[in-house]
């Protein structure tokens, strides 16, 4: 057997009148022992004598007295000798504190199909499976963690399925959560509902352009058409399509402004004795008409 002392350096809230009490936990499998620790001019200390040989885990937990509260916990392993005293230095920081989770269900129009919530966290300290909430034997959905004190943002998430791939029915947004040491933190959440007003305008694709003709001049190939029967009130354009043989699709070649009704396509050189086909579109503001009748032309330089 040996020996394990205990020991917490002094912190500012650690002095000899403050209201803190300070306990130190030794534990391996299932052999547990808890012993107060007393204050010093350096710290807090206690010695657990006649332990066992082999590797404990000690944890040490202060308490306030006043609030009744653990407000700091720190922990660490500790490996005992025969007839030596082992030395366990305990850093302490923020204890952690419950987060206690209650899902309605009565305002979601599609509960019947939910069966299962998750309890997204952020920062994430839960596992995937611990994050998870399914109603207990009287159909309440209920979830308690013990989690590190801080700050986070929480989203609810329905699921019709017991797994989380291609079920999600509703993310809810998120809100915030303060964990304090040794305190319980309960969120009551249910899904909130708004009105949603849809107004459309009935905005029809412009008819095609009419009249498409293709002749050859000493400028290129000169194309003019007319506008669409009616002509949109929001007409921004055209757009010219090519095809340069009968392999090929057509081809945006450019867009012109509303207002005209002319282009001069400037054929490549490779294009010299070539069937080219051309055909018109007309847009507006938010779509494209069907292309216009389509005309061939045999591509000859003027002399």
């Amino acid at each position: 057997m040996g020996n394990v002392q205990v020991k917490v350096a002094a912190v500012a809230p650690m002095t000899t009148g403050s209201n803190l009490e300070v306990q130190a936990l030794l534990s391996k499998d299932n052999t547990r022992y808890l012993k107060p620790l007393t204050a010093g001019t350096d710290g807090w200390s206690t010695v657990f004598s006649g332990v066992y040989t082999g590797r404990w885990k000690v944890e040490v937990m202060a308490f306030d007295k006043v609030q009744q509260r653990q407000v700091l916990y720190g922990a660490t392993t500790v490996l005992v000798e025969p007839d030596r005293t082992a030395v366990a230095n305990v850093t302490l920081g923020p204890a952690r504190g419950w987060l206690e989770v209650e899902i309605d269900l009565a305002g979601f129009q599609e509960r019947s199909q939910i069966q299962m919530c998750y309890v997204r966290l952020s920062p994430s300290v839960l596992e995937t499976n611990d994050a998870k909430i399914f109603p207990d034997a009287n159909g309440a959905w209920k979830g308690k963690w013990f989690i590190p004190a801080g700050t986070y943002d929480l989203s609810i998430e329905l699921y019709n399925g017991l797994t989380m791939t291609n079920s999600l029915k509703y993310a809810s947004p998120y809100q915030r959560v303060d964990i304090e040491p040794g305190r319980l933190a309960t969120v009551r959440w249910s899904v909130q509902t708004g009105t949603l007003t849809v107004n459309g305008t009935l905005d029809p694709a412009p008819g095609a352009p009419t009249g498409l003709s293709a002749s050859v001049t000493s400028e290129g190939i000169v194309l003019e058409w007319q506008p669409p029967n009616p002509v949109p009130a929001d007409l921004q354009g055209y757009v010219v399509y090519v095809r340069h043989d009968l392999f090929e699709r057509f081809e945006a070649a450019d867009t012109v402004p509303a207002g005209t009704l002319r282009y001069v396509y400037q054929p490549r050189r490779d294009e010299r004795g070539r069937r080219l086909a051309f055909a018109v579109s007309a847009r507006d503001g938010l779509s494209e008409s069907p292309r216009s009748s389509e005309v061939e032309v045999v591509w000859e330089p003027a002399s």
